[in-house]
């Protein structure tokens, strides 16, 4: 049996919630290739991997002025 954990799809409003960003932002962010690509599931609807989402966010630097 294969134990590999099945990588979940979210919508664009999910990408936004966890993110933070506005729609625009992001498409503008993938437009410099900064942002994980969609994967496109039909003519009119695209997916992000959760998992690479959150390796987006993991990588943002820290907030200096957190302390």
């Amino acid at each position: 049996m294969d134990t590999k954990q099945i990588d979940t799809l979210i919508t664009i409003r999910d990408v936004c919630d966890m993110t933070r960003l506005s729609r625009a932002s992001i498409y503008r962010l993938l437009q410099r290739d900064a942002f994980p690509a969609p994967r496109r599931i039909s003519a009119r609807c695209v997916r992000w991997r959760l998992s690479s989402i959150e390796r987006w966010i993991d990588k943002l630097p820290a907030n200096q002025d957190a302390e």
